[in-house]
């Protein structure tokens, strides 16, 4: 959810420079930088429960396939000892 309320923020922020005048660019920029430096604290008081989550989608079903990896492993290794190439036992299929 926070991903797209930052789209937003970031849509928002630009149609506000479009509309603003020049003289109140000044004005504009000081919000942006408080806005920008609200945006890194908020991020970095959440940092522990964004970091866990981080390390934890590794071993999900979402993250990367140990198992997968390990067969197609294991199948190209079986492939060598046979003395065939990945092209000649897949080329059955191919027709």
């Amino acid at each position: 959810m926070t991903y797209y309320l930052g789209y937003h923020y970031g849509i928002l922020v630009v149609i506000q420079f479009v509309i603003k005048k020049k003289g109140e660019l000044a004005a504009f920029g000081k919000a942006i930088s408080i806005m920008s430096i609200v945006a890194i604290l908020s991020i970095g008081s959440s940092a522990s429960k964004l970091w866990t989550t981080y390390e934890y989608t590794k071993e999900t079903m979402r993250g990367p396939d140990i198992e997968k990896q390990i067969r197609v492993q294991l199948l190209m290794q079986m492939l060598k000892v046979a003395g065939m190439g990945l092209c000649n036992a897949m080329e059955q299929w191919v027709w």
